[in-house]
């Protein structure tokens, strides 16, 4: 299928208006995507949403992807990092992670959607729907951002922390030692440094 096709087809399912947090993050997230596309054509108007699909089939590092849904969540996850000030490879890493970029899995624990919110967590987050994009990328990224004010930019403790909790961390700090955590901080550095690698 060619990409004005697919563009055409995706342009036809989009019907709903931006929601406010959409709206109030504009500014950023076209900011975001000329950052990461480069500079957009002056004479062709394209949603921001159009605008990283394209990005995405023409980038080297994306391309054969052919997934509008996983563009999208993209298209969030960079946004809501750099308007929060979190690393988007370090969000990226965390999603790769805790869904493998599924928008609406649940874990065993019952934790929901791309960045894995438990119930209680997303209610802090005043997430209502977790399986919605959107409201999942705001509050885990949110959550990321509060993380990494409570333990002063350390990566490590953030990562542990959103997998094991904040309280248990700051109680043992970087001496945790459950095998679980452990695994789950390397396997996120792991991840990281691949995504910083991808975007020299």
């Amino acid at each position: 299928m060619t990409v004005a096709r697919m563009l055409k087809r995706l342009t036809l399912t989009i019907q709903s208006p931006l929601s406010k947090v959409q709206t109030s993050l504009r500014p950023v997230m076209s900011q975001d995507i000329d950052k990461i596309c480069g500079k957009r054509p002056s004479r062709v108007r394209l949603t921001p949403l159009i605008m990283l699909l394209i990005c995405s089939l023409a980038s080297p590092s994306r391309a054969g992807t052919g997934n509008p849904s996983k563009a999208e969540a993209e298209y969030y996850v960079a946004a809501y990092a750099r308007h929060y000030h979190v690393p988007v490879e370090f969000v990226r890493a965390v999603v790769e992670q805790e869904s493998g970029w599924q928008r609406c899995v649940v874990s065993k624990k019952g934790a929901v959607g791309l960045m894995q919110l438990m119930p209680g967590t997303a209610a802090r987050l005043n997430v209502t729907n977790r399986c919605d994009l959107n409201q999942n990328v705001s509050g885990g990224v949110r959550y990321l951002a509060w993380l990494m004010a409570r333990f002063h930019g350390d990566l490590r403790l953030v990562a542990a922390a959103y997998y094991a909790g904040e309280h248990a961390i700051d109680r043992r700090g970087l001496g945790y030692s459950n095998p679980d955590v452990v695994g789950y901080v390397a396997s996120v550095r792991e991840r990281f440094e691949r995504e910083k690698s991808l975007r020299k």
